[in-house]
């Protein structure tokens, strides 16, 4: 057999039309236009011999059963277990979500001016901490009309739990001007029933809140498809 006259036949994006080409279809008919293995192609950039961008972000999709919730909270070893995901593809992508859940938060403090219910509370939050991997405590800070001053992380824990230094909370809630403020962390489990540890953090928020002359409005969990507001029920 001769091996010099052999060729690799495998298929890459080159070889589709130029308008099903993911950059291609992107500049002509805007991001809208592009399927989720598509947007992630183009985060991939290119394909390794033997398979395209396209084949990758299907593969990596495939794996968490197309769900963006599943994917968005993938750390970048789990990436790179793909066989021609490297690390500079792995953290383009992780850096893509990470840049997508600082402009919803972003986009929060811009286009939301108040906060007058858990519920609003949760539209706006669940999108930005429902995938995150570990649980993140942040602040709402208000004014007194409960109008939107900014959202500020305060701490960021492990899986179970997040460890909340409260001096430096209040500081942060005293230095920004807040008047009242809004606890909100998320369970990374999707589970947002109130763990002891969140019970016992919400009477020493409250406590220190009143010395400081302080409106402590509420303290939200953040799950899945649910949320749990320690003021609705009751125990604030």
């Amino acid at each position: 057999m001769n091996y010099e006259n052999q060729k690799c036949n495998y298929f890459t994006i080159l070889d589709l039309p130029e308008d099903d080409r993911p950059r291609e279809k992107l500049i002509k008919q805007g991001p809208e236009s592009l399927s989720n293995k598509e947007l992630l192609a183009i985060m991939i950039g290119t394909g390794v011999p033997g398979h395209s961008a396209i084949d990758l972000a299907t593969q990596l999709l495939k794996k968490y059963d197309n769900n963006l919730s599943l994917l968005g909270r993938v750390g970048i070893e789990e990436i790179m277990d793909i066989k021609g995901m490297g690390k500079a593809k792995a953290a383009h992508i992780m850096a893509t979500l990470e840049f997508g859940r600082r402009k919803a938060k972003s986009d929060a403090e811009s286009v939301v001016s108040t906060f007058r219910s858990a519920n609003e509370v949760y539209k706006v939050m669940q999108p930005i901490m429902v995938d995150m991997r570990e649980e993140h405590f942040r602040v709402i800070m208000l004014d007194t009309s409960c109008q939107l001053i900014r959202i500020e992380e305060i701490s960021i824990g492990g899986i179970d739990a997040t460890i909340v230094d409260l001096r430096a909370m209040f500081r942060k809630l005293l230095l920004g001007g807040a008047a009242r403020f809004i606890a909100v962390h998320n369970h990374p489990s999707g589970n947002s029933t109130p763990s002891r540890p969140d019970k016992e953090l919400t009477s020493r928020i409250q406590e220190a809140a009143k010395t400081l002359c302080l409106r402590f409005d509420d303290h939200i969990i953040i799950g899945k498809n649910s949320y749990f507001s320690f003021n609705e029920e009751g125990l604030l």
